[in-house]
């Protein structure tokens, strides 16, 4: 990594971000005090200013930094990375999503997250059922489009926190921050029916795809090894229900 990237990952840091938020936020709590008082809406003394303004800040700065600064700090970090000259792309070349090191850089950071703050996390494995087929009956080129459309599908089905990539030759991953996995499943049901409503067009007419969704939560203590193992566990299961399936795995 280069030097400025490394220096814009310092200035933005999760640290001196809250540490910014907490500073702006008692700063503006102080001024609104002290304008009540001044028009005679507020009596106290600048001690009880001070007080009110701390817990205020207290209450307040969490939220604006778990759910506004946390994200786009994330996203333009994503955004550093994979533009900076003489950084590795983080995108696969195929389906432009996060390629394998990228998503699991990306799952990493989530579960680190989820285990210091205790936010819900789900994780998402998508296995393209018969792929290997498709390619041996139409060619590797309407496999690559399968692969395209599957992509495009998850892509625009995903919210701004969520991130997917390419994990294997077949199978994407999701990781999906704040969600539980009841509202993982209704996501992942949703593109489920859209690749299945889906085609492509191979000699001798449209050609359709089917993918299979193994969904798993994460629990304090859950490490990448674990998370990954009751997803491909979860996909294993939906295959041998007749694939086409989203199936859930808890701890």
């Amino acid at each position: 990594m280069s030097e400025n990237s490394t220096q814009g990952s310092a200035i933005f840091s999760p640290a001196k971000t809250i540490a910014g938020i907490l500073v702006i936020t008692f700063a503006a709590e102080l001024l609104v005090m002290a304008l009540l008082s001044r028009f005679g809406f507020l009596t106290a003394t600048p001690t009880m200013y001070a007080v009110n303004a701390a817990i205020l800040c207290a209450v307040i700065a969490p939220p604006i930094f778990l759910f506004i600064m946390y994200p786009i700090q994330r996203m333009t970090d994503h955004l550093k990375e994979s533009t900076t000259a003489g950084y590795p792309s983080n995108l696969d070349s195929l389906t432009q999503v996060l390629n394998h090191r990228a998503i699991t850089v990306d799952l990493l950071e989530s579960i680190a997250h989820s285990e210091r703050y205790g936010n819900p996390l789900s994780v998402a494995v998508v296995d393209i059922d018969g792929l290997q087929g498709i390619n041996d009956k139409f060619g590797n080129a309407v496999g690559d489009q399968v692969l395209q459309m599957v992509a495009g599908n998850l892509s625009e089905a995903l919210r701004m926190p969520d991130r997917i990539g390419r994990y294997g030759d077949e199978e994407f991953l999701v990781v999906l921050p704040e969600t539980e996995t009841d509202d993982a499943k209704i996501i992942a049901d949703r593109v489920r029916a859209k690749v299945s409503e889906s085609s492509i067009e191979c000699e001798g007419g449209p050609c359709k795809a089917t993918i299979s969704v193994g969904i798993t939560y994460y629990s304090k203590g859950d490490d990448l090894e674990a998370l990954l193992s009751r997803a491909n566990a979860a996909i294993a299961e939906a295959k041998n229900k007749g694939s086409n399936r989203v199936v859930t795995k808890q701890k």
